[in-house]
């Protein structure tokens, strides 16, 4: 996904992530990274990056959801990502809805200090 993709809206439905929320996340001095997640659950998403600890000090979520993904399974990931996050992070998320029912997660983490990080 370009981060241009990223911002745009296409439905009601959908939460913006603005071009200031980019700003405030590239701010952070360090390494950055950018993941994809794809997936049909969100367990198998976390799964996915559960060996994660860099400690990232800004992180963006993009969700492509399907409509009836209930509220609790981003709670659920949102969760996690606050765990291997600085506790001082700026973490931003969005989402987008779609009919498809796989999950798509789009990361991006900032500020990133140990160059061995790994995902």
């Amino acid at each position: 996904m370009k981060i241009s993709e990223m911002i745009n809206i296409k439905n009601d439905n959908d939460i913006n992530i603005d071009t200031n929320d980019l700003y405030v996340v590239f701010s952070h001095e360090g390494f950055a990274f950018v993941k994809t997640i794809k997936c049909t659950q969100m367990d198998e998403c976390i799964e996915k990056i559960k060996n994660s600890r860099f400690n990232p000090k800004g992180v963006i979520v993009k969700f492509k959801i399907n409509y009836y993904l209930p509220l609790s399974e981003i709670e659920k990931f949102m969760d996690f990502i606050y765990e291997i996050s600085d506790k001082d992070a700026d973490i931003i998320f969005g989402s987008e809805t779609t009919e498809n029912k796989e999950i798509e997660i789009h990361l991006i983490f900032t500020g990133i200090k140990n160059e061995n990080f790994f995902l």
